[in-house]
């Protein structure tokens, strides 16, 4: 491959490699000059877009040392277009690397800060350092805004606190599932207003993976037990699905469809 900016007789695959006095000119291999290295690596950083991580010198030097390696462990001639495409990958994943120690998230959303950065310095990290700062704030917001929720809200929060999930909660409190799960989801939503009173609350993060125990009788009142029952697995508007499938059921059905 020629390239206008760079002519090397030796550029083609069957071509004769330079002989040893043009290999050893300057101190580089295969004919390459100290300017062709600073023309490589400047040319490699100007296809660089997006974050810059890094200092102009130290990025230049990131990408230089690259192109060096990559000219320095070639074994034949290697082409300019090569030498390039090895700084600016370099450049590239360091760049990454810099930012994924830094917290900030270059595939799903450009330009914010990773969710699990900040679980960790803002959950984890705590933890281990000696201010109380989080914990006084957490408790005085729960103090000043728990007297902001109705009662049935603070009923349902402080049983779904107490037991741990929203049956447990239901059960004690008297009330259907469905009902604790939209009080205390109205509660939460509440409190969250409160906290960032005079800002716009921020969206869940994650979703609630807590599961309730699985059924022991299928709707029709069978036991499940391995012989009465199997697992199913269908694809439901493109999506895999898991169903329960009832053997004495469906042999009613069977005999009910043969009468």
């Amino acid at each position: 491959m020629q390239l206008t900016y760079y002519v090397a007789p030796w550029d083609a695959d069957d071509a004769e490699q330079p002989p040893e006095e043009v290999q050893a000119r300057d101190g580089l291999r295969w004919g390459y000059v100290a300017a062709d290295l600073d023309r490589f690596t400047r040319m490699a950083l100007s296809r660089q877009i997006g974050l810059l991580a890094f200092a102009p010198a130290e990025r230049y030097e990131i990408v230089w040392s690259a192109v060096a390696l990559a000219l320095y462990e070639a074994d034949r001639q290697p082409a300019p277009a090569d030498l390039i495409t090895a700084g600016w990958q370099a450049i590239t994943v360091a760049i990454q690397t810099e930012a994924r120690h830094h917290g900030r998230d270059l595939i799903r959303h450009k330009g914010t800060t990773r969710r699990s950065y900040v679980m960790y310095w803002d959950a984890a990290a705590p933890r281990h350092i000696s201010s109380p700062e989080n914990g006084i704030v957490e408790r005085l917001a729960v103090d000043q805004i728990w007297p902001m929720l109705t009662a049935g809200q603070q009923e349902a929060l402080a049983a779904l606190a107490v037991h741990g999930s929203v049956a447990a909660a239901a059960q004690a409190l008297g009330k259907s599932t469905a009902a604790v799960h939209v009080i205390a989801r109205a509660g939460r939503l509440r409190f969250k207003q409160w906290w960032h009173e005079g800002e716009t609350p921020s969206l869940p993060w994650g979703r609630d993976r807590r599961r309730s125990e699985p059924a022991t009788h299928c709707p029709a009142g069978h036991e499940r037990t391995s012989e009465t029952s199997y697992i199913k697995h269908t694809m439901w508007r493109g999506k895999p699905k898991r169903q329960i499938v009832c053997r004495i059921c469906r042999e009613e059905r069977r005999a009910g469809g043969r009468s």
